[in-house]
């Protein structure tokens, strides 16, 4: 039949006692298996865990096949009672270690058979998890197969194997059914969270099971595909499962003590939980109404709604409700101006957890001689954000100015918000806006003067690359190579020189025992080019900073008449043969004309004596800027200024875009050149 019933289920319990019974191994047989596995992750590449129901018993949510699991008391014709809902249960501590080796990039992927979504609230990101069972606050569109995030449980209407949530898709008037995104015994795997999994068990080197009796197929599949490639296979489950011989260690102990002194073990704090929303306000473009009444000359729509900010096109749902009051702003008006706002009713583009509201502004102010007057206007939204307070969050009070959109795109503010439970606090952690699709995000750095002035010896205007406004800086490191046994700095050889050179360099250092460690290097600023004429100044200069002081020195500097443009592009390259350092530029213009030559800048030892910064300290060889002309062959970039290079590979290197007038009317590149550098030639195409 096709009627669903939980006692359905009880047939998957075990039958054998020997399976049921748990078992714990001694604290210190514990502490060597965990020191084990402790090692193998620290040595692993791609570490890879898979849970079960078993992680989540310390939260309140009863596992399946434990001597006090759902379908062993179903079995028995027992009924399983739950302590707490599961969409209020907070993560364990193995929820939380799990997050914190993902952080730091040591857990490359999780891979899940729980479909209670703790995993997802605990802060594991979705790009990095394949929930094989599903999530049951996820409901998909049978039809066109959007996504909705639901802070609240999705459930089916009938129980039934229809999947069916009462609600219809909002997405571009879809209309199709929504579905519990969980699945049943029988069912397919989804398609994609399956191949990622399978994908990413292939690469791993340590896969790791969590509190599975690993019975279910074809989830208890992904281990096996790790150990036939040659894995280290291990499993944390207080029962034995139909894997514990093909595993190369089993540990006995539940898994938050498992986890306890594995992070001690790996020196990384198990993070105390905090939940985390992404919470949007987006107000849409202006639209006319067609209605009669003179105050009503202008609506714009208002939305808050959640996001997922690594899969922005999930509609997530996590505002209840809110109560806002909306006011129209600008630079000319001396106080605001009242706007009605009118919310929205349970319509077929109605989706829970997403308020919608109709903001009405005054004729006065959408009477608007210009656009660029209107631009300058803002719907002032103030108020609470109403959540669904499954961990006795507060409501949020929120006051945001939204710039009225002059596009066919939304003015947006996205909040990143993070909850205290044991605080009962919201905190704002950072603030994003967005107006005609241009991202506007407050930097989180602090800029630092360094210096404001130069430590070089005549710091007359004449001789000192400061006065003039630079065009590009670029970042080299000066190499400086030193060899035991033998005195005296040599060249670094590079490995786009000969290979004889390198068979050379191979043999000098076998014999005169270099040691890893002695290279020394120093950073400094390689900047040219200005946009004004140089008059003769120094025009392309290497600057050092010194880090006891803070002051900047000059290191090398020279006058050239390519140091006159701007709008150039510089990159640098590996150093070669004599060279301390090297850099290409290419492009640019000055007053007259534009550039498409490509010109090599390179820091060599001058000559004379080594400069002494300070008696006692070590001598620094003098330095030279030399710079010649690149030969090129194949077809050339245009004569081109503001534009892009990057390096894409060893001695590859791109370059887009830029403009140049040449006299006449701009002409605007998108073209793309690819430039290869062989033996110090340089090939376009």
């Amino acid at each position: 039949t096709n009627v669903y019933t939980p006692a359905a289920m009880a047939h998957t319990a075990h039958n054998d006692p020997e399976m049921v019974k748990e078992r714990y191994d001694s604290e210190k047989v514990v502490n060597e298996k965990v020191r084990l596995l402790a090692s193998k992750i620290r040595e692993s590449k791609h570490f890879v865990t898979f849970t079960g129901a078993g992680i989540s018993t310390s939260a309140g949510i009863p596992d399946f096949r434990g001597p006090q699991g759902k379908w062993t008391l179903e079995a028995q014709g027992k009924r399983c009672k739950m302590g707490k809902p599961v969409i209020k249960c907070c993560p364990t501590k193995t929820h939380m270690g799990l997050v914190e080796l993902q952080r730091r990039g040591i857990l490359k992927y999780l891979i899940s058979q729980n479909c209670d979504g703790i995993h997802r609230r605990s802060g594991i990101p979705s790009h990095s998890i394949s929930e094989l069972h599903g999530n049951s606050n996820m409901e998909e569109c049978e039809k066109c197969g959007q996504q909705y995030f639901r802070d609240f449980s999705c459930h089916r209407i009938k129980r039934s194997r229809d999947h069916f949530t009462g609600r219809y898709c909002s997405h571009k008037d879809c209309n199709g059914r929504l579905l519990e995104y969980t699945i049943d015994f029988g069912q397919n795997l989804p398609e994609r969270p399956l191949e990622k999994a399978i994908e990413n068990s292939k690469k791993a080197d340590v896969h790791v099971v969590f509190g599975s009796s690993l019975t279910v197929s074809p989830a208890c599949e992904m281990p096996l595909i790790s150990k036939k490639k040659g894995a280290f296979f291990a499993i944390c489950n207080l029962q034995k499962t139909p894997l514990t011989e093909e595993a190369d260690l089993h540990i006995f102990a539940k898994t938050d003590v498992v986890m306890e002194k594995l992070m001690k073990e790996l020196e990384h704090p198990i993070p105390k939980w905090t939940l985390n929303r992404h919470l949007k306000i987006s107000l849409s473009p202006l639209r006319a109404t067609s209605g009669r009444s003179e105050e009503a000359a202008r609506t714009c729509g208002v939305t808050i709604e959640g996001v997922d900010p690594e899969q922005r096109s999930v509609v997530v749902g996590l505002v209840r409700d809110a109560d806002m009051h909306a006011s129209i702003v600008s630079q000319q008006a001396q106080k605001p101006t009242a706007c009605k706002l009118c919310k929205e009713g349970e319509d077929a583009n109605y989706s829970p957890g997403v308020c919608r509201s109709t903001v009405i502004i005054p004729k006065e102010s959408s009477d608007a001689k210009s656009s660029s007057s209107r631009g300058e206007q803002k719907i002032r939204l103030t108020g609470k954000v109403h959540f669904f307070s499954h961990y006795n969050e507060p409501s949020l009070a929120l006051d945001v100015a939204l710039p009225l959109p002059t596009g066919q795109l939304p003015s947006v503010a996205e909040y990143h918000l993070r909850f205290y439970p044991m605080e009962g606090k919201w905190v704002v952690a950072g603030v994003t806006s967005t107006r005609n699709g241009c991202i506007m995000r407050p930097s989180t750095m602090r800029p630092i003067i360094v210096s404001r002035r130069s430590n070089d010896e005549q710091s007359s205007p004449s001789n000192t690359p400061f006065p003039c406004a630079w065009g590009r800086a670029i970042a080299l490191k000066v190499v400086q190579e030193k060899i035991a046994g033998r005195g005296g700095d040599a060249p670094l050889h590079s490995r786009h020189g000969e290979k004889k050179s390198r068979h050379a360099d191979s043999k000098r250092r076998h014999h005169h025992h270099h040691y890893p460690g002695n290279e020394q290097q120093r950073a400094g600023i390689l900047i040219a080019g200005s946009s004004v004429h140089s008059q003769g100044r120094p025009n392309i200069a290497f600057l050092t900073v010194d880090k006891a002081d803070g002051t900047a020195s000059v290191g090398a500097k020279t006058t050239h008449k390519a140091g006159n443009r701007w709008g150039h592009s510089l990159i640098p390259l590996p150093a070669r043969g004599k060279q301390r350092a090297r850099a290409l530029m290419f492009g640019g213009w000055d007053s007259r004309s534009q550039f498409n030559e490509l010109l090599e800048i390179s820091l060599l030892d001058a000559a004379g004596k080594p400069q002494q910064k300070q008696a006692g300290e070590e001598a620094r060889p003098k330095l030279r800027i030399d710079v010649e002309k690149v030969n090129t062959s194949g077809k050339t970039p245009s004569h081109r200024s503001c534009h892009s290079m990057t390096r894409v590979a060893k001695g590859k290197f791109l370059v887009f875009g830029g403009s140049a007038c040449g006299g006449g009317p701009y002409r605007f590149f998108n073209d793309v050149h690819l430039l290869e550098e062989e033996g110090g030639d340089v090939s376009s195409s």
